[in-house]
């Protein structure tokens, strides 16, 4: 990862956004579409993200779930957005792009939606970029910096010893299979992780239970497969079941010397 490359996205990331924010109307879609580019340019992995994120919803939801019209009052119109963070910010792209292509016409979903009792147009474009664009670059942001975080935390370090292993008896490798078998089931029955996510850390703990399987395992390779995903598990779902069982077998490992 290019230290300087990920800097310099983020420092163009946050210019173009405040741009954004502060925009006017004449120049609302331009200036979005700046920040759009830049999302285009960022370098690996922030890129591999952002592309995992533009498929965590469906592009129509946008219009379909998501957008209450307005009634016979202005501003009354209404955005629902998910619950699920991936699918939030996959959705609020989904709008950028089509106010940025103006097939959403801005000026409407400000008066329709972020409306300040006002028929100043630069007032209401003001509104919706401090109530929608604000929180959604903030959130992004966040989103993109603790990623990068957990891959650091998950990869192995140049300077480790690959061939260093470590002896699993067969009793701890049954114990870790059933700890990775019951989080796969809890998962199934958690309603707030999005498809894509569950089918992508079942795949990081199946790969996991295969790794423990034999009898030598080497911790690089299980902090890659179980530690991103059960780190990731416990820190979304901290105070639910699964969060706790994922903190479970963090812990396990990590006394097994696995991580």
């Amino acid at each position: 990862m290019d230290s300087k490359r990920v800097e310099r996205f983020f420092e163009e990331f946050d210019d173009l956004g405040d741009r954004v924010i502060y925009s006017r109307e004449r120049d609302f879609s331009i200036n979005l579409n700046d920040w759009l580019s830049c999302l285009e340019r960022a370098p690996d992995p922030i890129s591999s993200e952002i592309s995992r994120i533009q498929n965590c919803a469906e592009a129509s939801d946008l219009e379909e779930k998501v957008m209450t019209r307005p009634g016979s009052m202005v501003g009354s119109g209404q955005f629902r957005w998910p619950n699920s963070m991936d699918e939030r910010l996959c959705l609020k792209l989904v709008l950028s792009r089509k106010l940025a292509d103006e097939s959403i016409d801005p000026m409407n979903i400000a008066f329709d939606y972020y409306y300040i009792g006002d028929s100043n147009i630069d007032a209401n474009i003001g509104e919706m970029g401090d109530r929608l664009y604000r929180p959604f670059f903030s959130d992004l942001r966040r989103h993109l910096i603790n990623y990068l975080e957990d891959l650091n935390d998950t990869q192995p370090e140049v300077e480790e010893n690959l061939s260093s292993v470590v002896v699993l008896d067969r009793a701890n490798a049954e114990s870790i299979s059933e700890k990775i078998d019951e989080i796969i089931e809890l998962l199934r029955q958690n309603n707030q992780i999005s498809p894509i996510d569950r089918e992508r850390i079942e795949s990081e703990l199946r790969s996991g239970k295969e790794i423990v399987k034999s009898s030598t395992v080497r911790p690089a390779a299980t902090r890659a497969t179980i530690g991103g995903a059960t780190k990731w598990i416990a820190e979304k779902f901290a105070s639910s079941t699964v969060g706790i069982v994922a903190k479970e077998l963090w812990k396990y490992l990590s006394d097994l010397g696995l991580f």
